[in-house]
């Protein structure tokens, strides 16, 4: 979105996308510092080898390298990538950051943790998530549900928030891996130096469309911010 002026609103503004009055007594007010002693999930289901969706290198390589900036890091990846494990270890976490596949469509709206298995909206919405401070859902179509936009009831951003995380960084269409792995490191680079999510967001779309390979909106403007201002 440009302003009259022809500058990009997101290089004015920190933006935050409100799901709604009714969602905020859910959320928590404000989101809490994150630093590298903060718990971290880190989830990384890149497809390939038995499952029937492509491989995202740039997913592997970028849950080993968001792994790595937190001290209490837990990193699930390959076979260990279950319903079970990552159920098991969400309610302790403070930061989940998910790298890999997604579906949102009429079917099926979740993440996709194996060949037969989704974490839906629906699963989400059954967690108690008081200790999870910031979702990054780092996959295609994150933010939207089975109508296709944000503001639908199963949109995997909403659910979140209305779950109690008071910052959720997900996508509104399908997004380039690579492109991906390089927004969330500079994301996480100004999210602990202490900027908020939605600064940390706009320093990483700045950064992406500084490359004139990506300077079309589809390589950097897909990732939003929503939840709590």
């Amino acid at each position: 979105m440009q302003s009259s002026d022809g500058h990009y609103l997101g290089d004015k503004f920190e933006i935050t996308f409100s799901q709604g009055v009714s969602y905020q007594p859910g959320s928590q007010a404000s989101l809490a510092v994150l630093s590298p002693k903060s718990a971290a999930l880190v989830v990384v289901a890149s497809g390939g080898a038995e499952s029937s969706l492509p491989a995202l290198p740039g997913a592997d390589q970028e849950g080993t390298e968001v792994a790595s900036l937190f001290h209490n890091a837990v990193l699930i990846e390959g076979q260990e990538v279950t319903r079970a494990e990552v159920l098991g270890q969400l309610h302790g976490a403070r930061l989940l950051h998910f790298a890999g596949h997604a579906f949102a469509d009429f079917n099926r709206v979740g993440l996709v943790l194996g060949p037969a298995s989704l974490l839906s909206s629906h699963d989400i919405a059954a967690l108690g998530l008081r200790n999870l401070k910031l979702a990054v859902l780092s996959a295609c179509d994150t933010a939207n549900g089975d109508e296709g936009t944000s503001a639908d009831g199963d949109s995997l951003a909403r659910t979140l928030v209305a779950a109690g995380v008071p910052h959720v960084v997900a996508s509104r269409w399908r997004v380039d891996s690579n492109v991906t792995r390089q927004l969330m490191g500079v994301f996480y680079s100004n999210l602990l130096a202490g900027k908020n999510p939605a600064e940390s967001l706009g320093a990483a779309r700045a950064a992406i469309r500084s490359i004139r390979a990506y300077q079309h909106p589809y390589y950097w403007a897909s990732f939003a911010v929503f939840g709590t201002s």
